[in-house]
């Protein structure tokens, strides 16, 4: 009798270190699914400064490139009415 009592004790023994070991693995994959989405909120922030950066040259550019045809117009305009 005591010998079928420790082998039952040994099987529940076994048992709760299968469960504490499934609770470990369990927290552990959960940290790993809460770290990449903290990763993937920094990096999406990472990439719309760039983006933002991107439109405010284009922007400039555009800008720039009327004012350099108007200005070319102006001094064709000039031109031509200097040689009249």
């Amino acid at each position: 009798m005591v010998n079928r009592f420790s082998n039952f004790k040994g099987k529940l023994k076994k048992m709760a270190t299968k469960n504490e070991k499934s609770v470990v693995t369990n927290e552990k994959s959960m940290r790993r699914k809460t770290v990449p989405q903290s990763i993937r909120s920094r990096r999406n922030t990472g990439l719309t400064r760039p983006s933002l950066r991107t439109t405010e040259m284009e922007d400039t550019a555009k800008s720039f490139s009327s004012t350099a045809k108007e200005l070319l117009s102006v001094v064709e305009f000039n031109k031509q009415s200097s040689k009249s």
